[in-house]
Order: structure tokens, then C-alpha cells, then sequence
């Protein structure tokens, strides 16, 4: 029996029959749009498969040029940087074909992320390439002669270092990076364009991979940013720093941290160097006794009120000179001090120093760039002690303060040990193989922006560099809301690395609709009586934006336990400094034991006003020379935030209060949109 293939179907009703042709004309649709959606889906994947291996070699190429560039093989860069441009060529051709994209809301903005991303790495390869092309250019030394140029380039390899140049090479160097200080400076702002293109998405509402992929790359861009700046400004500086056209005096101030003070640390020990075509000339150093105790009977000058208070000092001499927290204010004042002592010191003595009447500028440093510095360079041998970049500070603080005795070395010579430390440190820098220079830069780079270093020039011009630059240790109020605290260990020994601080600043509208502000530090003394440590005497004073009102305060002393055991509450002190209103008071923490100070005020008006205008910003500053800090915000704005910079924790969304933990390491900003 046969039957036709559809046999079937005509026994079925009419009805049944349309009901099957339905199903299969859906059945064809659907396998239609299924097949166009994987085809998609598949076009999709493979495309953005592309764009990111594309992207990806684009970033480890540059990761390349980065390390060529460091082995001064400029050859290898140059061609790393080549295949670098391709990369991130072939990942825009890629991501333009799926430009469709841009239409469909969420998907669009994660397209527009990408697509940035990728002009951020064509941002990266061409100041990447005017680095390779300056570096190339150095080596050649393309401002000399051919006949010079033939006779120096031998001295310049990775493993060359800076003693082994010759007079003639180094000062070609040094004058052809003066002169490519602009060149630097662009770079620098083509990475910033950079940076900021990568900062604008971070108020995007971005995928969990995009926003870590961003994250990645932001942090691989800014230690770049970081080290061309610096470059820039060194380069921008040398004629000043280097005495390329005259000999150049400077004041060097040993700033010790340990003993904290508002301007860096005590100031225990100095330097004069003399500098000239990038040598050093001489370098003095001089415990600071050594200039403070002669000058004494001839010399008078008021001190702070706090230093006469809480440290009896009759006179403000040279080792108290950095009592302002802005360096600029500190170094003049050091500077002002440092010569009115040299000039009524006794004639013989005068001679036998052999001061400059004038210096040039003011460079301080303290002990915690110190001790980076020795991790960069490795471990000293001194005097029969190992000198490393964990012991460092306490091995010297012992032995001038007590090791020298019993080495039977007279008390004026008791530092003579810093004194050859210094010249094998500065040995070893000078011959640190020039492949390790920019290891050297990271270091640097780091103490200037957690403030363990700080430069003052007397010429205004170069002065304006180094504030521009963020190189001055200076403080400037901000637009908005601003908080700086600032402590002063008076007679507390070497104390400050055990007393841990907390700094909590909060804010909330109050019935009026102003805003109240309180900021409390407290003081965990961790330590032990010791040689080195007792219980912590400090006079705290907090800066806060200009016309802030005092409502009330707690947690401050007439003296510490000792001296006044009743432990009677001492008064705060008010007034404008800086462009700030500032509060000072004394307070003090036996060891084992914690101390909260406390301070609550009225903002002024134009903070409210800024809040009304729905956006809110804060600067806290980080004072020279102190370790980082805990920093505690809850910040009550009664309105609700739309975004905030740094972002809260994901469960603290949603509110009025922006909280956040965080460190105060270095200077911080923080933003609020409502």
C-alpha cells in the first residue's frame, strides 16, 4: 500500500490542519531568529574576544616599552611602541563594529566605556612615545657636538652610574633635561588626559568586569603619571638644584619624625651643600647644638606661646624653626634663624664653620624617606653597626644619644656616626647602576606625596614651581570644606611611633540648618617608659575652613599627669592662620593609655550654601612628617547622595551619611553629589 508523504494531513479536520500550518511557520520564525541571535550572540563574542586580546597586548606592549625604557634599550621601545599602536588600532576597528550598540541604553554606556578605555591607550602610546624619543635624545645627546658626542656617549650604559660619568658628560646631561622640561611637561598632560578620560568612568554604571578592567588599567597608568611628573619637575629645576650656571647653596634639615613637630620633626641635625654642574661640592652636616648652644647668650628672639608654655623654650632658635605646618613658612623661618645665629656666633668659630651668609633653598627630609631610601640601596656598615631600612631611625637615635658613651666618644662628637653615614649613602647613590634611576624616582615620588620631603627655593619664579608641582609642602585652603590636624611632640623624647591616632570627622545639620562639625583625634599610647619613649605631650592644633565658630571642646590639659596630677582642664586657643581658622590646644597620654581631644564647631555659611547647590567637597590634609593616620568620616548631609568619590561600601548606599574608613597617608579629597 502506498500513500503520499502528506497522507495524513488530509485525514485531518480543516481546522486541525490550519492549526499545524501555524505552528509551523512559528516553528520556522523562531528557528530563523534563534539562528540570527547566535549568529549575534557568536558575531558579538568573537568581536569583543578580538578587541580584548587587541586591548590587552596593547597594555602588556606598553608594560614592555616601560621596561626597555628602564634598560635604556630605546631601539626595543621604539619597536614595542610600534606594535602597541597596532593593537589598540585593530581593538578600535573591533569595537566600531559593534557601534549598533551604543543605542541600547545600559548596553550603550558600556560600549562608550570601552571605547574610551581604548582612546586612553592611543592617549598612553603617543606620550609613551614622546618618553622613548626624549630618552633616545638624551643618549645621543643631541645638544653637544659630534666631536663631544663621540667622546662621552662610551661613559653611558645600564649599568653606568652617576660617579663614573665625567664632569663634561654630566653637565650635557643635566643641560639638555633642563631644556626638555617642557617637552616632559606635555607628556605629563597628555597622561593626565588620559587619567581623566579613565576618572569620568568611574561615575558610570559600569558591568563588575569593565569596572575592575578599568580599575587595572587606572592603576597601571598612574605610577606612569606619577614618575613623567616627577621627571618634569627635575628637569624644570636642575638650573636651581644643580648649579648649572653659578654654585648653588642650600640648607638640608634632618627632620626627625620621631619627635614630631607641625613643620616635618625636630629639627636635630643640619646640612650645608654646595652644588655646582650637578657636583657636590661639599656637604657639611652639624648637630644643631652645635650652631643653637654658642649663639645662645647673644642671641634673642620670641618663641611661639606653646613652645614657652609647654617645652620652656626662652628663645625660638634654629632647632624649633619649623613651627608651621606649610613648609614655605617653616623654611623661611629656619632660614631667617639659622643666619641671624651664624652671625653672632663668635668670629673664630664663624671661620671655622665657614657658613654661607645666604643659601639658596631649603630641602628636609625624615627619617621614614631615610629608611626607603636604604631599602633601595641596601644595608650601610657604620661604626660597627648594620644600618638597614628597618632600624635605621632607632639605631641612630641610640647611638647619639647614648651608644656614643660608651664608645667613649665626647658628647660634640656623638653624631660624627651620622656624619659618615651620610657619605657612604651618598656613595652608594652616586654609583646606583643608572638602570635603577627610575626605582630611585618611585622613591622620591612616594616621600614627596606622603610628605617625607619637602623643597623651598628663595627665588619666587622657582618657588611657584615647586607649590605648582606639589613639591612645597605648603597649605593652601580648598573650595569647600577643608581639615588639617597638626601635632607638636614638646618634651616627649622620641615618642610618636608608639601613640596611634585616630582622626574622626563628622558633620550633621543642625535645628537652624547650619551644619556642626566635630573632629576628635585620639591618642593610643601603645608604648612603653623608655629611652626613647614616655607619655606623649602634644599641642594639637586643628585648621578648619575660615569662620568657623567654636561651640565646644573637651579633652584638653593644663599640663600632663606628672605636672598637674589633678589633671585640671586646660583653654583652646583661637585664631586665623594660613587662610584657616585654627584651634589649639594642649593634651597628653600616659603610655598604656588613650586620650580622646575634641573639638565641635560651626561651619561657616559657604559650606551650607555649597551643599544647597546639591555637591560637597573636603580636603584633609596630612600633615609633613607624621605616619599615616586612621581616618573615620560620617558625614550627615540630610540628603540623600547620588555618587560619592571614594565610593562607600556597597551596604552604606542608599542614605543621607557618607561614612568611610580610610588611611591618611597623604593629602585627601573627597566628593559628594547629591
Amino acid at each position: 500500500m502506498t500513500h503520499s508523504v502528506n497522507f495524513l494531513e488530509h485525514l485531518e479536520q480543516p481546522s486541525q490542519q490550519r492549526t499545524h500550518k501555524h505552528r509551523r511557520v512559528w516553528l520556522i520564525v523562531f528557528s530563523l531568529l534563534g539562528s540570527i541571535l547566535f549568529l549575534a550572540v557568536l558575531f558579538f563574542v568573537l568581536v569583543c574576544g578580538q578587541v580584548l586580546v587587541a586591548a590587552f597586548d596593547g597594555k602588556d606592549r606598553l608594560v614592555a616599552v616601560q621596561e626597555a625604557v628602564v634598560h635604556q634599550d630605546f631601539e626595543q621601545a621604539q619597536h614595542e611602541l610600534v606594535v602597541a599602536q597596532e593593537d589598540f588600532d585593530q581593538a578600535e576597528r573591533g569595537w566600531q563594529r559593534l557601534r549598533w550598540l551604543r543605542s541600547f541604553g545600559w548596553v550603550g554606556v558600556q560600549w562608550e566605556a570601552v571605547q574610551t578605555m581604548i582612546h586612553a591607550g592611543n592617549h598612553l602610546v603617543t606620550a609613551a612615545e614622546d618618553v622613548v624619543n626624549f630618552g633616545a635624545e638624551l643618549m645621543r645627546l643631541s645638544g653637544v657636538t659630534a666631536e663631544q658626542l663621540s667622546s662621552i656617549r662610551p661613559d653611558i650604559g645600564a649599568e653606568s652610574t652617576y660617579d663614573q660619568l665625567s664632569a663634561k658628560t654630566k653637565r650635557a646631561l643635566l643641560q639638555r633635561l633642563a631644556g626638555g622640561a617642557p617637552d616632559l611637561s606635555v607628556t605629563a598632560a597628555k597622561i593626565d588626559v588620559a587619567l581623566a578620560e579613565l576618572d569620568l568612568l568611574f561615575t558610570k554604571d559600569l558591568a563588575t568586569p569593565l569596572s575592575t578592567a578599568l580599575k587595572i588599567m587606572k592603576d597601571r597608568v598612574e605610577p606612569l603619571a606619577n614618575a613623567v611628573k616627577t621627571a618634569s619637575v627635575f628637569a624644570s629645576l636642575i638650573p636651581a638644584y644643580a648649579g648649572l650656571d653659578h654654585p648653588v647653596n642650600l640648607l638640608v634639615l634632618f627632620e626627625n619624625n620621631n619627635e614630631l613637630r607641625p613643620g616635618g620633626g625636630f629639627i636635630g641635625t643640619f646640612g650645608v651643600l654646595q652644588i655646582q654642574d650637578g657636583e657636590i661640592r661639599s656637604f657639611v652636616t652639624k648637630d644643631v647644638y652645635a650652631l643653637d648652644d654658642p649663639a645662645d647668650p647673644q642671641y634673642e628672639a620670641m618663641p611661639p606661646e606653646p613652645l614657652r608654655r609647654y617645652n620652656a623654650s626662652g628663645d625660638w632658635f634654629f632647632r624649633d624653626s619649623n613651627w608651621s605646618p606649610d613648609f614655605s613658612v617653616s623654611a623661611r623661618q629656619a632660614l631667617a634663624i639659622f643666619e641671624q645665629e651664624n652671625r653672632v656666633l663668635p668670629e673664630e668659630m664663624r671661620v671655622q664653620f665657614g657658613f654661607p651668609e645666604t643659601f639658596d633653598g631649603v630641602i628636609a627630609f625624615t627619617p621614614t624617606f631615610a629608611a626607603e631610601l636604604l631599602r633601595l640601596l641596601g644595608p650601610v656598615e657604620m661604626g660597627g653597626q648594620i644600618f638597614t631600612s628597618e632600624n635605621i631611625a632607632e639605631t641612630l637615635e641610640y647611638q647619639v644619644q647614648f651608644g656614643f658613651s660608651k664608645a667613649g666618644i665626647p658628647e660634640p662628637q656623638r653624631k660624627d656616626i651620622l656624619v659618615g653615614l651620610i657619605e657612604k649613602v651618598r656613595y652608594r647613590f652616586m654609583n646606583l647602576p643608572a638602570k635603577e634611576w627610575s626605582k630611585f624616582l618611585d622613591v622620591f615620588s612616594e616621600a614627596i606625596q606622603k610628605k617625607h620631603m619637602a623643597f623651598f627655593h628663595t627665588d619666587s619664579e622657582i618657588q611657584e614651581r615647586l607649590i605648582h608641582a606639589g613639591w612645597a609642602g605648603n597649605i593652601t585652603p580648598s573650595d569647600g570644606d577643608h581639615l588639617m590636624v597638626v601635632d607638636a611632640n614638646l618634651a616627649s623624647l622620641k615618642s610618636d611611633p608608639a601613640v596611634q591616632r585616630t582622626i574622626f570627622y563628622s558633620i550633621r545639620p543642625s535645628s537652624d540648618g547650619e551644619y556642626v562639625a566635630q573632629v576628635t583625634i585620639r591618642y593610643e599610647h601603645k608604648g612603653n617608659f623608655d629611652w626613647k619613649t614616655t607619655r606623649y605631650r602634644t599641642y594639637t592644633r586643628v585648621y578648619t575652613p575660615l569662620g568657623s565658630r567654636l561651640l565646644r571642646a573637651s579633652g584638653m590639659f593644663i599640663d600632663d599627669a606628672l605636672k598637674d596630677p589633678n589633671r585640671n582642664p586646660g583653654s583652646v586657643d583661637m585664631g586665623e592662620e594660613l587662610g584657616f581658622q585654627v584651634f589649639g590646644a594642649f593634651t597628653s597620654v600616659e603610655p598604656g593609655q588613650t586620650q580622646e581631644l575634641h573639638f565641635e564647631y560651626l561651619l561657616p555659611s559657604s559650606i551650607k550654601e555649597i551643599i544647597q547647590k546639591n555637591q560637597y567637597h573636603l580636603k584633609v590634609y596630612k600633615q609633613i612628617g607624621a605616619l599615616s593616620h586612621a581616618l573615620t568620616l560620617d558625614l550627615d548631609f540630610d540628603k540623600t547622595l547620588k555618587h560619592a568619590l571614594p565610593e562607600e561600601e556597597m551596604k552604606e548606599w542608599n542614605d543621607d551619611v557618607y561614612r568611610l574608613n580610610t588611611k591618611l597617608d597623604q593629602d585627601r579629597t573627597f566628593e559628594v553629589n547629591f
